[in-house]
């Protein structure tokens, strides 16, 4: 028996509010913002995420809940930061606007099973520092360019220099290997080459 790699689908992302998030906020619109779009436990690396934005000057935004026990961690964490720290989406945001809201991504995480933000930053066009975990090699295979976690200098020089063609290349990435579309049809070609295909509409 032949094992079959399908990933997840994702959907074309609305456009995301900016002005208005960095409004609620309370972030001007020419300060650097970082977003961290993870939950806060230990495998996520937080300190990581932190030690990026001070490196680039920015603001920190952490927008998942703290769990397993990381409260007491994650507060003493923040109170020692050295860059101002926001903390989750405020009533009436989404993560669209979030993802509209900032200026790059970072993803530190030490350890994942996927990590849906590498393709959500894609699909909004950010750019997006990544830790070294396995799975994100596995992704990073495909095609995208990202900027390592542990080291600033490549970010800070992509914000100061913004390239277009490296977020539309990575855009086009997401589009074509891990968008809805793509998902039905592997899963279709996975269905018929199986003998299944009465399952399908119309099978």
């Amino acid at each position: 028996m032949m094992a079959t790699t399908v990933y997840g689908g994702f959907p074309v992302p609305p456009p995301g509010r900016r002005a208005l998030a960095r409004k609620r906020l309370g972030v001007g619109p020419d300060r650097p913002l970082l977003l961290q779009p993870t939950r806060a436990i230990a495998r996520k690396n937080v300190p990581g995420g932190l030690a990026m934005a001070a490196a680039l000057g920015a603001d920190y935004w952490l927008t998942g809940p703290e769990e397993d026990g990381y409260g007491p961690e994650l507060r003493r964490l923040l109170a020692a930061a050295s860059c101002p720290v926001h903390r989750r989406i405020p009533d009436g945001l989404t993560m669209d606007d979030a993802y509209a809201a900032c200026d790059a991504v970072v993803f530190p995480s030490t350890w994942e099973g996927f990590g849906a933000p590498l393709v959500e930053a894609s699909l909004h066009r950010r750019p997006l520092a990544v830790g070294d975990y396995p799975v994100a090699a596995e992704l990073a295979a495909f095609g995208f360019r990202w900027f390592p976690a542990s080291d600033p200098a490549p970010l800070r020089a992509f914000l100061d220099h913004p390239d277009p063609a490296l977020l539309d290349w990575n855009h086009d990435i997401a589009r074509r290997h891990f968008s809805l579309d793509t998902l039905t049809a592997q899963l279709a070609a996975l269905l018929r080459s199986a003998g299944w295909a009465r399952l399908l509409p119309g099978g």
